[in-house]
């Protein structure tokens, strides 16, 4: 994990896993309704929020673009000064976090 090489792919499947559920999520479940895994208990609902954690900056799409872009290159810089001495569980959190924003950065960008 510590290699660049490792990272970029934990990176990418992260990415590819965050794109497909949300893809799936978009097409199998129409909005606002649910489909129950456990009845009563636990079910997958399709809701749709435009800001950041709980609707944070919802009329504002620019400022959370601006935001998502200056973190993913300060996230990048973050993991190129830790690679070769940080404990693994952090690099691969790095390369999780790194995946959310870079997740988070297409549906800004394209959705």
């Amino acid at each position: 994990m510590r290699r660049p090489l490792p990272f970029a792919m934990l990176v990418l499947l992260g990415v590819t896993v965050d794109q497909l559920t949300k893809y799936l999520a978009f097409w199998l479940i129409p909005p606002s309704g649910s489909i129950p895994l456990l009845p009563g208990i636990f079910h997958f609902t399709h809701a749709t929020n435009r800001g950041v954690a709980f609707s944070m900056l919802s009329g504002r799409p620019l400022i959370i673009l601006a935001i998502t872009l200056v973190c993913v290159p300060v996230l990048i810089r973050w993991y190129t000064q830790t690679w070769r001495t940080g404990p693994a569980l952090l690099i691969a959190g790095q390369g999780l976090i790194l995946s959310g924003a870079l997740g988070n950065l297409i549906d800004r960008a394209f959705f």
